[in-house]
């Protein structure tokens, strides 16, 4: 029988390596939780990727037809001579520059969406990152952003609108 030459001072303690598996210890638990939470929520079947990109086309079909009406209906006509209709005729066209203006934006978040799928960052909010909720998506499959980033950037524009 062969002796250690080590003293018995010199002894390794590997009681950290011989602890409880990291698969067992609640901060990895919960940390791993947190993650296949995250995924779930990320994660788009392939079924639901095609809904929502058929949704999507319409939507886009709908307001390119729809811009193209409103297009129309901005151009100025010279036999408005009474004052009042030419107000009226002001005013409605002030109102259908907002309104080709809201189609013109909602177009352009459908355009990145329908981008961000061939891209493979569908579901992902533009800002944080983070996934956007799966019941968001199915209620506005254009979305580009989490609620909460969503709601950050709804209050700077409202700050902004009221400062001008």
């Amino acid at each position: 029988m062969r002796r250690s030459r080590r003293s018995p001072s010199a002894t390794i303690d590997f009681g950290i390596l011989n602890a409880q598996p990291l698969r067992a210890r609640p901060a990895f638990q919960l940390w791993h939780q947190r993650c296949v939470t995250k995924m779930a929520e990320v994660i788009v079947t392939q079924p639901e990727m095609s809904r929502f990109k058929k949704a999507m086309e319409k939507k886009r079909r709908e307001l390119v037809s729809q811009i193209h009406a409103d297009k129309s209906q901005l151009a100025i006509g010279e036999c408005e001579h009474d004052p009042i209709d030419q107000v009226q005729s002001v005013n409605m066209r002030e109102e259908n520059a907002t309104r080709l203006g809201r189609r013109s934006s909602v177009l352009a978040e459908i355009d990145r969406s329908l981008h961000a799928i061939l891209e493979g960052s569908y579901g992902l909010c533009i800002d944080c990152e983070e996934p956007i909720s799966l019941k968001r998506l199915e209620f506005i499959p254009w979305a580009l952003r989490c609620l909460h980033c969503q709601q950050r950037m709804e209050f700077r524009q409202q700050g902004d609108r009221e400062a001008a």
